[in-house]
């Protein structure tokens, strides 16, 4: 769910470059089940991120960057669990 969310907000041109690539660079890490802890970590730095990046945006881009923090912050959840 979290690459459709980017990819949403990619095609809309409403996430920088950069933070695309962090994102989809961070949910590559954290495939396996064993991700390592930094990793993990990213994810809640990258969703902070994004709910900043979700007040300065509006109407579904920031539906879009809500929900895709939402997304990483429960991927991250499971993975500590």
């Amino acid at each position: 769910m979290a690459r459709a969310y980017l990819d949403q907000l990619n095609r809309s041109r409403a996430i920088d470059p950069a933070r695309a690539a962090a994102v989809k660079n961070a949910l590559s890490k954290v495939e396996k089940d064993s991700a390592p802890k930094a990793a993990i970590d990213q994810l809640d730095s990258l969703a902070k991120q994004l709910e900043s990046d979700a007040a300065a945006a509006s109407g579904r881009d920031a539906d879009r960057f809500k929900a895709l923090a939402a997304t990483l912050k429960g991927r991250a959840t499971r993975l500590r669990g």
